[in-house]
């Protein structure tokens, strides 16, 4: 969205299995699925949308200030969740530079499909598949995001950038 409102501003754009809820093919069982769900509490929202994601052994571990300190974000999750799922927040025709999309091997089926599609929505596009990766790889696999996702990145946005490419 700052890219389509800035374009002076920026010279590349990279996206790693970003959620596409605003797209009428996206998957409903999504994380945003989860927390828009409206038999919940916004409370209860926030925590179901925390533990997809940290799962509920980590979430069990947080401190309990840390915890309600999630909760208590629910209405403004739910809110901002529900509003990308109505408004389209950028417009994949007025991307004129380049950008990498990438997923993971073991990323969630809807995410590797939302990241093939937009790759051929995207008028200069290249698509990075990150071999055993998963949608937290800048997490669990920082090399190989580095290498087979940023560097791709860096030297497609040229100049300065692609200069700060080097060898590991």
């Amino acid at each position: 969205a700052f890219t389509e409102r800035h374009p002076e501003l920026v010279v590349a754009v990279g996206v790693y299995e970003i959620p596409m809820s605003f797209e009428p093919w996206w998957q409903g069982s999504t994380a945003r699925a989860v927390a828009a769900d409206a038999t919940r509490t916004p409370a209860d929202a926030a925590e179901g949308f925390m533990r997809r994601f940290v799962g509920d052994a980590r979430w069990e571990a947080l401190p309990e200030r840390t915890r309600a300190s999630r909760r208590a974000e629910g209405a403004a999750l739910v809110g901002e969740l529900a509003d990308l799922r109505a408004n389209r927040p950028w417009h994949a025709e007025a991307m004129r530079l380049p950008i990498v999309v990438g997923y993971g091997t073991k990323g969630s089926a809807h995410h590797q499909d939302g990241m093939r599609r937009l790759a051929e929505m995207l008028p200069d596009a290249q698509l990075v598949v990150l071999d055993g990766c998963r949608h937290d790889a800048p997490n669990s696999a920082p090399s190989a995001f580095a290498g087979e996702f940023v560097v791709p990145l860096l030297e497609r946005a040229g100049g300065q950038w692609a200069a700060r490419v080097t060898e590991p």
